[in-house]
């Protein structure tokens, strides 16, 4: 309406001035609010092309900018997932501690209670040895001594039983000297035994452990990663459909403003055929404006002049009566 509005005016100026000047000049200010008109379309084209294109910029800049908060934000989906991750490999770490803990605690009693029992046992074993040959030494000696004793010599028989005595001590304190050597040879062997194999359980079990825990967590963080992975691709699979979307309109607004564009040239080609026609009328137009231009300069120098002219002779008119009194003055002062 205020195009229409403008167009109007122009159309009541040009056809006032129409009525009040020649027809050359009515026609030359028909040409000139057609060029105008022509020129404010344009304008307009161009304004509403270069608004079509802002407009695409913005979405474009918009979609750019929601696709990089979706990958943001599947990053931080990401890096959560691999924080969850190492948490529950940590929990599984701390649980399979504690069952390390327990089972080190049971075998450690299995194995006290083993030793305990190897260790009564060798002591066991090494005593009845020790007794078995005290016993063989005590018989022989009395089967010395009743030789003795059938050969009737009294001396040889207090001394054999003396010597049989004290071989018989010595050979005791051996005999348990030597169990005693043997039961600790055999207790240490034992814990040796034991330490060895409880070390090696316990390499075997950590190991499986720690390969479970690993195996598990990277099960977990896989399938985390694939519930990312698949949430990424179907955000942004609706990302491609939005840019899809605006790769269209963007590529409608460009055949727009081509279209504009060719209007634009089209409107341009009319007005210079115009301007071409009507050269000639707007020269003289020209022509007829530059000579009632110094027409009027002319006649405002002739006024000009005229009103100089008046001016100087008003004071040389002055200037001749005030002469003219003072010479009556000194004339009279003079008689």
């Amino acid at each position: 309406q205020a195009e229409e509005a403008k167009v109007q005016k122009k159309e009541e100026e040009r056809e006032d001035f129409a009525t009040k000047g020649t027809e050359k000049e009515a026609g030359k200010a028909r040409q000139d609010t057609d060029a105008e008109a022509l020129q404010e379309a344009e304008e307009k084209a161009r304004e509403e092309a270069e608004r079509a294109d802002e407009d695409a910029q913005r979405a474009t800049e918009d979609l750019e900018e929601k696709a990089l908060q979706n990958e943001e934000q599947q990053a931080k989906k990401v890096a959560e997932a691999e924080v969850n991750a190492l948490e529950d490999a940590e929990v599984e770490e701390q649980t399979r501690m504690e069952m390390e803990e327990a089972q080190e605690k049971e075998r450690q009693q299995e194995a006290e209670k083993a030793r305990q029992e190897a260790e009564e046992k060798a002591i066991t074993e090494m005593e009845l040895q020790a007794w078995r040959e005290v016993e063989i030494t005590e018989t022989t000696a009395r089967k010395t001594l009743e030789q003795d004793e059938g050969q009737g010599r009294q001396e040889t028989e207090v001394k054999a039983s003396k010597e049989v005595e004290e071989k018989a001590r010595r050979e005791a304190e051996n005999v348990e000297e030597q169990a005693r050597n043997e039961v600790e040879a055999a207790q240490e062997k034992v814990r040796q035994e034991v330490a060895e194999i409880m070390e090696e359980e316990e390499q075997k079990v950590q190991l499986q452990a720690e390969e479970n825990a690993r195996n598990e967590a990277e099960m977990k963080a896989r399938e985390e990663v694939g519930k990312v992975e698949d949430q990424s691709r179907k955000e942004m699979a609706g990302t491609e459909g939005i840019l899809r979307q605006a790769i269209e309109e963007m590529a409608r607004t460009e055949a727009e403003w081509a279209k504009a564009e060719e209007q634009a040239r089209k409107s341009a080609e009319e007005k210079a055929k115009m301007e071409d026609l009507s050269r000639k009328e707007a020269e003289e137009a020209e022509a007829k404006a530059r000579h009632e231009a110094e027409e009027m300069v002319r006649r405002e120098a002739e006024v000009k002049a005229r009103e100089e002219v008046t001016k100087a002779e008003e004071q040389a008119r002055r200037d001749t009566e005030e002469a003219e009194h003072k010479a009556r003055q000194q004339a009279e002062e003079m008689a």
